[in-house]
C-alpha cells in the first residue's frame, strides 16, 4: 500500500455566528475535480505523468469510513492532529468539506490565529488510490508527453493544512466563526499563540516545504 499527498492553496475569509459558525471551524475544497496536475512520483516506475481526480471517487470512502477523516498539520504523521472532519460532500466543483479544530490543542489555536491571519493558505490530502484509468500520452486530445491518470476510486486517509500547495483550484474558503476575523478570533479560543510559537511553526513549514520540493521546484510526493 502507499499513500499520496497533494496540496492545494486557499483564500480564507471568516463566517460569522449567523452562518451557523462557532469559530473552529475550517471551511473548504479539499479536491478540485476536472483539474489536472503534472506529477513527479518517486513510488513509481514511470515518475511522471497528469494526474486528475474525477466526480465520485471519494464517494465509497465518505460512505465506508468509520471514523472521521483526522485533519494534520503538513502531513505530520508523527505528531497529534489538530481535529477532524465533520463534513465530507461531492460537489460538481470537488470534495468540499468541513473541519473542526479541537480544543484545548495548541497547535489547533495556532493554525486557526494562522488562518485568520491569512498567514496559512492551504489544504492537502494524503490518499490511497484503488481504481484509475490511464490514458497514454499519445492518445490524449491533444497528444501529451505525459500519460494521464484518471482517479476514479480513491481511500481518503488525512487532510493537513500547509503552506505549499499545488492546485491553484482548492483549499480553505473560510472558518465558521462566532466573531469577525483578527485579533478577535485569537480572544474566541481564550488565548493567541506567542510569537515563539508562530516562529516555531513556521519552521516546521518551511522544513516540510524542504522535504517536498526538489531542486528543481517541483513537488514531489512520499
Amino acid at each position: 500500500m502507499r499513500t499520496l499527498t497533494h496540496a492545494f492553496p486557499a483564500t480564507f475569509r471568516v463566517r460569522h455566528e449567523d452562518d451557523g459558525g462557532d469559530g473552529r471551524t475550517l471551511v473548504g475544497l479539499a479536491v478540485p475535480y476536472d483539474v489536472e496536475l503534472e506529477v513527479d512520483d518517486m513510488w513509481s516506475w514511470e515518475p511522471t505523468y497528469t494526474e486528475v481526480f474525477r466526480k465520485g471517487s471519494f464517494a465509497k470512502t465518505i460512505r465506508d469510513r468509520a471514523k472521521p477523516v483526522p485533519l494534520l498539520v503538513s502531513h505530520n504523521h508523527r505528531g497529534l492532529g489538530i481535529g477532524r472532519a465533520t463534513r465530507l460532500e461531492e460537489t460538481d466543483a470537488g470534495l468540499e468539506a468541513d473541519f473542526h479544530l479541537t480544543e484545548r490543542v495548541q497547535q489547533a489555536d495556532e493554525v486557526l490565529a494562522l488562518v485568520a491571519d491569512e498567514v496559512m493558505s492551504g489544504l492537502s490530502i494524503g490518499f490511497e488510490p484503488v481504481i484509475d484509468r490511464t490514458i497514454k500520452g499519445p492518445n490524449r486530445t491533444p497528444p501529451a508527453g505525459r500519460d494521464l491518470v484518471e482517479r476514479t476510486e480513491v481511500i481518503l486517509r488525512e487532510v493537513s493544512v500547509c503552506n505549499f500547495p499545488a492546485y491553484s483550484e482548492a483549499g480553505v474558503t473560510g472558518i465558521r466563526s462566532a466573531v469577525p476575523a483578527g485579533p478577535a478570533v485569537a480572544e474566541a479560543v481564550g488565548r493567541h499563540p506567542s510569537i515563539a510559537a508562530l516562529v516555531a511553526d513556521r519552521g516546521r513549514l518551511v522544513e516540510a516545504r524542504a522535504s517536498a520540493i526538489d531542486r528543481w521546484g517541483r513537488v514531489v510526493r512520499r
